[in-house]
């Protein structure tokens, strides 16, 4: 994938006229192996292919001439040609060790680029067993894992070819004036062309600027060689217009004065120029960024932020991999330090071509990143020299081969960028998009917790309900859903157990190409209004008493029926007002209002007594170790009578207690007689002795605390000799659950 885009661009130790090879007197009598690797080294891949091959027919088991074949062929972007030379190679070797780690990883991404995945993800695995701490083999396994995902759909963007691609490269566009600068390797000089061995075809000459003109009624007019000041003699590269457009920074093969300037190891590097307009409208004062340096290559710039930052691609020594991507800020007169954007953008690889649209988002091409198999297009979220949220675009943007140099129009939904997959006329060709759709990438929470909420299924809906879009969340509460711009939705989640109190709302109106991220929190069933219904008297649960709950926001009322222990519980919803109701027949009714402001989970508890539907009631009292009727406790009996004899069909419930002195039998004993005394006398009144029952409970239901080894006072024994005599209207068929 080291093709014309990469930073290294080309080894310029050799060019030529039209067709051609260089051969000098010092390779001459060299052998076909060492001339094949001087090819090599110099990038001239095709003629290096033909002597390794040479070789190896000779010595069918040349195993470094087989490797340099295939990483020939993968340099030259032929994954098809380079597949079955690394296959022989994997199973010509005996051990790992035997050839650098780095070929398994190639060899990955070649069966990526030829669209075997799952053969792919075998090899990263091995590669990352081998070299645990590259992250490229882990962020490739991840992205081949989701695969289906990023191609989930192809409508997401429109892509066509642009009208004014050659049989050529095209590549490194960007906007100036009203049409586009781009990058091609077609002639620019009709009788002279200039080529590089280390072209993909002898038909490739160097790459020039060139510009097509959009007019009036949006169509491309023929492309016209940009300016012959900046096209040299040999490489131009990606440039970035100031915003005035008269002035501009330029990649191109490093020379000074007419002069190429090698590095070290006898490479032409690549290295960014500022070029002015003079007062002619002639492009002549140009001038060498001040980073530049003959050891490294930096180029296809991207200016933004008002022209004060520049961002570009650069292979410079202390780098996170092969290129990286950097930022330098304006400081009045000069460009300050390059900074790296760090191991969110830049991998062990190559990113390239960076692009800021906005203010806040970064697209770029890397091939170290999760793709298909060449280099991807990304974009990522931030300003300056923080981004994150990486992203791949995903298909139909990119494919399993390389797509590079994504620019976008000011709407942020146009724009164009170069690919070199099949159907194409050229090596690179350039492409028109438009994106359709806006991604969401969100995440489902528990309210009030930090708690992803799995398996639950996200609701869109449009405000004009021509939309319904479901989607589901994993297992780490994350989903995707991609939704048209210019709309307004309503986001809601659904699960077993939870709820979405508050729908969300979300507008792709004036939203640009790209990915937001949301959250949405779904309220867990963990909030309960709970408690048990006891008897008044008793003091026992009480089953079969329903028991309503009235939302009074919404009107809403849920009901249930106590078991034998009494016990009910309804789920409450947050920010609520209830009013609960507790009814059971023979018993009076009870309500009380609650709230559940401020609260999402845990219980509200109330407990209620319920007291027996009675027309009368009250109480007389004995003196200690005495059943008979005291003088001042014959008015209330009296009075009992007359209730009686005015309800003919009421019956009269008598319990009759003892203190807790003498012995437990005693009492009970004492306590009937003493219920039996009341009977007496009300029968005496002339009420039938068959409406009256009674009932004595002896110590057992004590009100107070003189218990057994209690020293009470006497007046708080006497509380406790008494009989309790009650009027109801209905008896339970069942007398002994009578209620006294």
């Amino acid at each position: 994938m080291k093709r014309y885009y990469l930073l290294i661009i080309f080894s310029l130790t050799g060019f030529t006229l039209a067709k051609g090879q260089s051969t000098n007197i010092t390779t001459l009598f060299q052998s076909n192996f060492r001339k094949a690797e001087i090819y090599y080294h110099q990038l001239w891949f095709e003629n290096a292919i033909e002597l390794y091959q040479r070789v190896l027919e000779k010595d069918s088991m040349h195993l470094d001439s087989k490797l340099r074949i295939a990483d020939s062929y993968r340099n030259l972007n032929k994954p098809a040609e380079a597949e079955p030379w690394y296959q022989s190679v994997f199973k010509q070797i005996q051990f790992p060790g035997e050839i650098d780690a780095v070929h398994y990883y190639h060899y990955a991404q070649i069966l990526s680029m030829n669209k075997k995945y799952a053969e792919a993800g075998i090899w990263y695995k091995k590669y990352s067993v081998l070299e645990p701490a590259d992250s490229r083999a882990r962020k490739k396994l991840d992205f081949l894992q989701n695969i289906e995902y990023y191609l989930r759909d192809s409508t997401l963007f429109d892509i066509s070819l642009a009208p004014f691609n050659s049989e050529h490269s095209e590549f490194g566009e960007t906007f100036y004036n009203s049409g586009i600068v781009f990058i091609s390797s077609r002639e620019s000089q009709p009788f002279i062309k200039m080529s590089s061995g280390a072209a993909i075809s002898e038909e490739e000459s160097m790459l020039d600027l060139f510009y097509v003109n959009l007019d009036s009624g949006g169509n491309f007019e023929t492309p016209v060689t940009f300016n012959r000041e900046l096209n040299t003699r040999y490489h131009e590269g990606p440039l970035s217009f100031f915003k005035n457009g008269q002035k501009a920074i330029i990649t191109r093969n490093s020379f000074e004065e007419g002069k190429r300037v090698e590095s070290t190891d006898e490479k032409v590097k690549v290295m960014m120029y500022t070029a002015e307009m003079d007062e002619n409208k002639t492009w002549k004062k140009i001038s060498p960024f001040p980073h530049n340096n003959p050891e490294y290559s930096n180029g296809h710039p991207c200016l933004a932020y008002g022209d004060q930052a520049l961002y570009f691609s650069s292979d410079m020594p202390g780098g996170i991999g092969e290129s990286d991507i950097y930022v330098c800020y304006w400081e009045g007169s000069k460009w300050g330090k390059p900074v790296n954007l760090g191991p969110d953008v830049n991998t062990e690889g190559d990113e390239l071509f960076p692009f800021i649209s906005g203010d806040s988002t970064l697209f770029f091409s890397s091939d170290g990143l999760g793709g298909f198999g060449g280099m991807d297009i990304f974009s990522a979220k931030g300003n300056g020299n923080r981004f994150n949220n990486v992203r791949n675009l995903g298909y139909p943007v990119n494919s399993n081969r390389d797509d590079i140099s994504f620019i976008i129009e000011d709407n942020g939904r146009d724009g164009y960028y170069s690919s070199n997959r099949t159907g194409g006329p050229g090596s690179d060709d350039i492409y028109k998009f438009r994106a359709n759709y806006f991604s969401i990438a969100g995440k489902i929470l528990q309210m009030g917790e930090i708690i992803p909420v799995g398996n639950a299924e996200v609701i869109i809906r449009d405000d004009k309900n021509t939309l319904e879009k479901i989607v589901r969340s994993d297992n780490e509460g994350n989903f995707n859903a991609d939704v048209p711009f210019d709309s307004h939705f309503v986001i809601t989640a659904v699960k077993s157990g939870y709820t979405t109190l508050n729908e969300q709302y979300y507008s792709t109106f004036e939203r640009k190409i790209g990915i937001d991220t949301i959250n949405l929190h779904i309220w867990k069933h963990d909030l309960f209004s709970r408690g048990i219904i006891y008897d008044n008297e008793t003091q026992a649960p009480l089953a079969f008493a329903t028991v309503h709950l009235l939302n009074k926001n919404d009107l809403s009322v849920d009901s249930v029926i106590t078991d034998e222990t009494g016990f009910y519980s309804f789920l409450i919803f947050p920010q609520q007002e209830y009013r609960i109701y507790i009814s059971k027949e023979s018993y009076l009714p009870d309500s009380l209002e609650i709230n559940s402001h401020s609260l999402i989970k845990g219980n509200i508890t109330n407990d209620f007594v319920l007291e027996k539907v009675f027309i009368h009631k009250l109480a007389i009292f004995f003196d200690f170790n005495k059943i008979e009727i005291k003088p001042d406790q014959i008015g209330p009996l009296e009075y009992m009578s007359k209730v009686m004899r005015r309800h003919s069909k009421a019956y009269l419930l008598i319990g009759a207690h003892a203190d807790a002195r003498g012995t437990f039998e005693y009492n009970l004993s004492l306590s009937e007689s003493r219920a039996k005394s009341a009977k007496d006398f009300l029968v005496s009144q002339n009420i039938i002795g068959d409406r009256i029952i009674t009932r004595g409970f002896g110590e057992a239901l004590l009100i107070n605390r003189c218990v057994d080894g209690v020293n009470c006072e006497e007046i708080e024994h006497s509380q406790n000799r008494r009989a309790d005599l009650k009027v109801v209207m209905t008896l339970p068929e069942d007398t002994s659950q009578l209620e006294f």
